[in-house]
């Protein structure tokens, strides 16, 4: 498709043609929130300390730097996304697989900026990070990242998100506990001794933003031919079945992406989207357009200011001379994929119809050696499932592991293309093989879900 080129008249980007409100970071200085070394005998080194009680004492160190304290409630009990009303039902417990990983709540004599405490489930693969919001934070909407200490090689927990790191967005009041949960559903049989996970605390002011102005189009436009449709189902890549239906939507961050940098191109961008009703399928000559009018965009702008890391090793035995570690043995992970799923392809053209025939379809043995399951879970394993999600097709027909990998896969796709729109059947093909994946499902004897999927690759 050919670049449009555009003439902006009226809208000054420098904000004299715009209304908005004070978009000011928070007056308050940024604080060195590092960890503290904890002494031997900390009781904060305590690998059976009970975390379930419905009170947790904190002590940190303020602004000022003299240490405070606070008696908050536990937050699994109260927190609007991760508590429940009824005590029985608050999924937090030790017989329902959450381990202590570390914690820091401070002492009376020596305290973090920022209490805190990680909790992580073996048989979900979920890491719950609770930081406890002090007087430092000004604003009520926090977040929390996680990623990994790069100065060793990172295990692959991240395989099944897609990220090198995770963002958990919070809102609480003073002394509350900011709550993040994060994926690390990802097993690696060979975690580095020094292997450590590293969660960032930011402070985000958000405002909101009006910008009003002029704007004209000119240029030559060539419709873009539409994609193969995508089924709603890839929009779930990863899940586990107590707590997928209980995440808010955090809002429409489309203008916010857009607006981020606050850039030219940025919002010419966002002004190319008025023109998205020329375009269509298939191939036409192209043509002229001029498009004059006014464009107003609103939107929420965030500013973010770091206000503390925790840095924790993963592995017991790692040579942390004080710093935090893993005060349990963890088992890490709950599956993996040691490689990706192999297809062949083969394409046929009938110029009598005209008509693409693209065959799908997998080898013997397909699926040997390609899932991983953590050993460590194994006797607690109800079950493990697997199936093809395939391109155009909602549903996904699970079946017992054995079953799916005695089958072959045969999937024929026929695309009605005219000669001289052929050019591009490679990257036709490869897109639609893109949008076969394999799903996988564990089920655990305590009801416990989680759901994967794996790629897959085109294979001579």
């Amino acid at each position: 498709m050919k670049k449009f080129r555009f003439l902006f008249l009226s809208v000054l980007f420098v904000f004299s043609a715009c209304e908005e409100e004070d978009i000011s970071s928070p007056s308050a200085p940024v604080l060195d929130a590092k960890s503290r070394i904890l002494p031997a005998g900390d009781p904060n080194l305590d690998p059976n300390w009970n975390w379930e009680s419905s009170q947790w004492v904190a002590y940190f160190t303020n602004i000022g730097g003299s240490i405070g304290t606070a008696s908050t409630v536990n937050p699994f009990f109260n927190d609007p996304i991760f508590g429940n009303a009824d005590p029985s039902q608050i999924d937090m417990r030790a017989s329902d697989g959450w381990m202590l990983v570390a914690r820091d709540f401070g002492t009376p004599t020596s305290a973090p900026r920022h209490p805190w405490i990680m909790l992580y489930n073996k048989y979900r693969g979920l890491l719950r990070v609770c930081v406890l919001r002090t007087s430092d934070l000004l604003t009520s909407d926090q977040n929390l990242s996680l990623e990994f200490d790069s100065s060793v090689v990172a295990p692959t927990s991240f395989i099944f998100t897609g990220e090198t790191e995770q963002l958990a967005n919070t809102k609480t009041g003073s002394l509350q506990w900011m709550v993040g949960e994060f994926n690390l559903q990802g097993y690696d049989p060979t975690i580095n001794r020094q292997a450590r996970l590293r969660v960032n605390i930011r402070e985000v002011a958000n405002q909101d933003i009006t910008l009003n102005g002029g704007i004209t189009l000119i240029g030559v436009a060539q419709p873009k031919p539409k994609p193969f449709g995508v089924s709603n189902l890839f929009e779930i890549g990863s899940y586990t079945s107590k707590l997928f239906d209980k995440l808010p939507d955090f809002g429409d961050n489309t203008f916010k992406d857009v607006v981020k940098d606050l850039t030219k191109p940025e919002l010419l961008g966002a002004a190319g989207g008025l023109i998205k009703s020329f375009t269509s399928s298939g191939k036409s000559p192209t043509y002229n357009i001029s498009l004059v009018g006014e464009i107003a965009l609103q939107g929420t702008m965030s500013l973010s200011t770091q206000r503390g890391t925790v840095d924790v090793y993963l592995r017991t035995d790692a040579n942390n001379s004080g710093q935090y570690k893993a005060l349990n043995n963890i088992p890490w992970g709950v599956m993996r994929y040691k490689s990706e799923v192999g297809i062949k392809v083969q394409a046929n053209y009938v110029q009598q119809i005209p008509m693409w025939f693209i065959n799908y379809t997998t080898p013997t043995g397909f699926f040997d050696n390609i899932l991983g399951i953590n050993p460590t879970l194994s006797s607690q394993v109800s079950s493990i499932e697997a199936g093809w999600v395939k391109f155009e097709q909602d549903n996904v027909q699970l079946q017992s592991l054995n079953t799916f990998k005695a089958q072959v896969l045969r999937e024929q796709v026929q695309l009605p293309l005219r000669p001289w729109e052929s050019g591009n059947i490679g990257e036709i093909i490869d897109g639609i093989l893109k949008q076969f994946e394999v799903a996988v499902r564990i089920t655990y004897s305590n009801g416990d879900v989680v759901y994967n999927r794996i790629p897959v690759k085109r294979i001579p």
